[in-house]
């Protein structure tokens, strides 16, 4: 959970508060297998919504979780 939100922290301290309304990506294709299991059954706050916390596989397919209501259809992604 500290690491996803390392990832977040540059973003939504500076970047995100001067542009309201912006849905946030949270790259985790680097998370070790059993880090994004974890993360992804805990689905931790990230601290600015909407936001999508995705990782892809090396086979091409990508899984991840909204927080917040994201207004994109985001059919690439299987939801956990």
């Amino acid at each position: 959970v500290a690491a996803l939100r390392e990832t977040v922290a540059g973003k939504a301290d500076g970047q995100l508060r001067e542009h309201g309304g912006v849905v946030l990506f949270v790259d985790c294709s680097s998370f070790p297998g059993d880090t994004w299991r974890t993360l992804s059954d805990r689905r931790p706050d990230v601290r600015h919504r909407p936001a999508v916390v995705y990782r892809a596989r090396p086979d091409g397919t990508a899984e991840g979780y909204r927080d917040g209501s994201v207004p994109l259809d985001l059919p690439a992604i299987e939801w956990v």
